[in-house]
């Protein structure tokens, strides 16, 4: 790291100096924005921040602008199969009949669900398509210990810390299209794969917590049904107005309880990085989180108010908002990465943020 006095460039990639955050009015500033100015470093806990060197002609800006590489456009590979992928929403129906132009009537499949109501309830058959297991183990024995999300015909989003487990080794499979993981009779049509080969990102090290993603290839296309269907990857910085939903069956370690079953949704508020600072505090300048959370490529997500069961949501598995546009469809905001959101008040967890990701997972999936 940088040291006191030192030159430094800021997040818009202005000059500055590192300070003690104390003597740096402009990070502070930024904070109350709800924004992580740039870190030098640590003296003891307190942190250094770079601080902008004084400027006469322009106000510096209080995120940075952001930049082609990482903010797909419009046009993007991602928003041309969302769209591509909408049209699973619906199944054409009624006999094949032997006239010119006749046209099958097509039927939805869009399943709306219950409301959301923050504890958590049970997701209904079709609901949630995108949903995926991630499995460990040898096949006769199989731990579902991860989440991830179907986003394509052959790859599985997930977390980085998901590819591989410290008892059970790689992930080896993924079920698809199921609610109960321990029955057969929930009115589901499950898909099950082993997985043919890993993407870590690159930047991802463990123990720490940044760049927390991860893709899943399966050993064969997936067949697409009412059951199975993709959801899109959100590609704006800016998170979404809509209330989002963390989904999963609650297998992870840091629930601190068994987890369920069924699978499960909840509903969430997009909070202030600057909460999720103050909670994850003792942890900064760590090994696992050296520099705090980061607003670009991190969420913070949960519910202030507390509430039993309110952390339902597999490590890996998805962060989605309900999308209008196209019609029944999710736009996957993030991965559920680390944190403990289970009944406390102001404990909000992390979700690795997808829309920074976007061009690295479209150089694998779309290539």
């Amino acid at each position: 790291g940088l040291f006191t006095g030192d030159t430094c460039t800021t997040h818009d990639r202005s000059e500055g100096v590192c300070k003690n955050i104390e003597k740096c009015q402009a990070a502070k500033d930024e904070i109350r924005k709800g924004n992580l100015p740039s870190i030098c470093g640590f003296d003891a806990r307190v942190p250094i921040v770079c601080c902008p060197a004084p400027r006469s002609t322009t106000l510096r800006p209080t995120r940075p602008a952001p930049t082609a590489s990482v903010i797909p456009t419009e046009q993007s590979k991602s928003k041309q199969k969302c769209k591509e992928y909408s049209s699973l929403v619906y199944v054409k129906e009624g006999a094949t009949v032997l006239i010119p132009d006749f046209e099958p009537e097509k039927v939805s499949q869009c399943v709306d669900g219950k409301k959301l109501i923050i504890g958590g309830v049970e997701a209904e058959p079709m609901e949630f398509p995108h949903v995926a297991a991630v499995g460990y183990g040898e096949r006769s024995q199989i731990n579902w210990a991860c989440g991830g999300s179907l986003i394509s015909e052959k790859f599985i989003l997930t977390a980085a810390h998901c590819l591989s487990s410290r008892d059970w080794g790689l992930a080896k499979w993924v079920r698809l299209g199921d609610l109960n993981l321990k029955t057969t009779n929930d009115n589901t049509r499950t898909q099950d794969f082993s997985v043919s080969r890993i993407f870590r990102h690159p930047e991802y090290s463990s123990p720490a917590h940044y760049n927390d993603i991860g893709l899943l290839q399966l050993d064969r296309d997936v067949k697409f049904d009412g059951y199975v269907r993709p959801a899109c990857l959100h590609v704006e910085q800016d998170v979404p107005t809509k209330q989002p939903e963390a989904i999963g069956w609650g297998l992870t370690d840091w629930i601190g309880a068994k987890g369920s079953d069924m699978l499960l949704k909840v509903g969430l508020n997009f909070v202030n990085p600057e909460i999720c600072n103050d909670t994850f505090s003792p942890m900064i300048g760590g090994r696992k989180l050296r520099v705090g959370i980061t607003d670009e490529s991190m969420l913070c997500v949960g519910n202030l108010d507390g509430g039993k069961d309110t952390c339902k949501g597999d490590s890996g598995g998805p962060l989605h908002v309900r999308m209008a546009e196209p019609y029944c469809m999710f736009d996957i905001v993030g991965i559920t990465s680390f944190g403990s959101i289970c009944g406390s008040k102001n404990s909000p967890a992390i979700y690795t943020r997808v829309s920074r990701f976007v061009p690295w997972i479209e150089s694998i999936v779309w290539s």
